[in-house]
């Protein structure tokens, strides 16, 4: 197996445990610091490829924009994890692949079969059954706004 598909892979089994280390850490974004600090160095040989650097210099303002998404990801979903319940935010964050979409289709032009939109209608709808339960009557409007913010983010740097 190959070592991205491994990356995936790990970091999938544990993306689940992030709103428990969020809410133990002194700060929501210490665990970010200390993924980042562990991906790069467990990544760092490919630092010495020479092709890397090339792609990095012919892409940088689009690497910055999307880092910069996802720094703002971050930050809204570790401070809100700290606060809330995983299982009542995170699932709602989780209508991106919609705003994916759109995006590919209408500012790529990217063409998709009806099967692959209906892929993308089930993945959001299963993650909305997750995270509308009656403890979604506690969510207030201002975090509505930072889940919808969240949204947009995740989706932003998706597509960039």
């Amino acid at each position: 197996m190959s070592l991205p598909i491994l990356a995936v892979l790990f970091s999938a089994l544990l993306h689940p445990f992030s709103g428990s280390f969020a809410k133990k850490a002194a700060h929501p974004l210490t665990l970010n610091f200390w993924g980042v600090m562990l991906a790069g160095l467990f990544f760092s040989f490919e630092y010495f490829d020479v092709g890397f650097w090339s792609r990095v210099f012919e892409y940088k303002e689009l690497l910055i924009l999307s880092g910069l998404f996802h720094t703002m990801y971050c930050y809204f979903t570790f401070t809100l994890l700290a606060k809330h319940e995983f299982q009542v935010l995170y699932p709602l964050t989780r209508l991106a692949p919609i705003l994916v979409l759109l995006g590919e289709i209408f500012w790529f032009s990217t063409e998709f079969t009806p099967l692959q939109i209906l892929g993308v209608i089930i993945l959001v709808t299963g993650a909305l059954i997750f995270g509308l339960d009656e403890k979604i009557g506690h969510v207030r409007g201002r975090v509505w706004f930072q889940i919808f913010l969240i949204t947009l983010f995740v989706a932003s740097f998706h597509l960039t």
